[in-house]
């Protein structure tokens, strides 16, 4: 079983397909219960496979302040995640789905944890301490009675899809930096201040992480720090006011919505992870999308616009182009063009080593 075992964290679910099946979801299901008896161990309560269907949680920590109520779900790469249908069922539809039902969720990797297993364990637990932070003392969204409205199908959901994610490739060819996700209670705050003083200080903190960060991904990131819980009218408007009121000179915000500190910096390529979901392409910087397509001429020869902006899509996680990416790799292109860094003959799409 544990040669088993570290055969499928080196390789992935690649080879449940050499080894008998049953053996192999044996194996798979094995990475959750090592998963679920840390959490035991390290005081945590705690629900086995909770919910129906494709919408079953692996492991459920139980919030010890309310009976039948959960703090937060924690997902392996093991049989749910194995037998869910497609790419796009397993990394995005699927989890937008439990995020609405008010699942607070964290992915665990067999790959990494064979890597790093004392990291992932960290990491495990700081977001399992967050979420008691956040959840702990109140009342959660999600009960036991919500199991049975997860009984239905993939394709039952209304969704857009035309933006379809992929679980993106470990491979990274043109040397692109990881794009790193910013968590607002990683700030550290100097002394007992205002409310509006802290949110800067939150604010301060994921954008430079992040920037250029869209304002819609910004609020989504600090709406957990509120009250409410996440991104309403009311918290938008407190960030709105920490920005126009305590961050004077500090950040900026462009035309089209992106916040950065100032003084300005150069924009970098940042891509997601292996099996990361990626950022709405909308909430990438029209700068970083040309930027990562210079890099992609520069690799090329003769490239189309249209394979330009296909593998462009890809480099970011995206498998094919909805409207959204159309639109934003067609800025791009404009850009280029626009500011001479690039000329189109026939077809083709060139430097112009300016």
């Amino acid at each position: 079983m544990l040669r088993s075992y570290i055969e499928f964290a080196q390789k992935g679910a690649s080879v449940s397909r050499t080894t008998d099946q049953k053996e192999a979801f044996e194996t798979i299901d094995e990475f959750s219960n090592i998963v679920a008896e840390f959490l035991e161990n390290s005081g945590y309560k705690i629900k086995r496979q909770v919910g129906c269907s494709d919408y079953r949680i692996d492991i459920a920590i139980e919030n010890p302040n309310a009976e039948g109520e959960f703090i937060a779900g924690i997902e392996c790469d093991g049989l749910s995640y194995i037998q869910a249908k497609t790419v796009r069922d397993r990394d995005h539809l699927r989890k937008n789905v439990l995020e609405n039902m008010g699942w607070n969720l964290y992915r665990v990797w067999s790959t990494e944890c064979y890597r790093n297993m004392n990291a992932e364990k960290e990491a495990l637990l700081n977001f399992v301490r967050s979420a008691f932070e956040k959840n702990g003392n109140v009342t959660h969204a999600v009960k036991q009675s919500n199991e049975d409205k997860m009984d239905f199908a993939v394709e039952e959901i209304a969704s857009d899809t035309s933006d379809s994610v992929q679980a993106t490739s470990t491979q990274n060819p043109y040397g692109f930096d990881y794009y790193k996700e910013a968590n607002w209670w990683d700030t550290k705050h100097f002394g007992s201040y205002d409310n509006l003083t802290r949110i800067s200080e939150n604010i301060l903190y994921i954008v430079s992480v992040e920037q250029p960060i869209h304002m819609d991904l910004l609020y989504k990131r600090l709406g957990s720090s509120f009250t409410a819980g996440k991104a309403t009218e009311n918290v938008k408007i407190a960030i709105d006011a920490a920005i126009a009121r305590k961050l004077k000179g500090s950040v900026v915000v462009d035309k089209d919505r992106f916040v950065r500190l100032l003084p300005l910096t150069p924009i970098s390529v940042r891509i997601p992870q292996a099996y990361a979901t990626p950022r709405p392409m909308e909430f990438i910087h029209t700068e970083e999308v040309a930027l990562a397509m210079v890099k992609i001429i520069n690799n090329s020869f003769g490239i189309t616009k249209e394979d330009l902006a296909s593998e462009c899509a890809g480099v970011f996680g995206f498998e094919r182009k909805g409207a959204k990416i159309k639109a934003k790799t067609e800025a791009a292109i404009r850009y280029l063009v626009d500011s001479g860094k690039v000329k189109i003959i026939d077809g083709k799409v060139q430097l112009t080593g300016e």
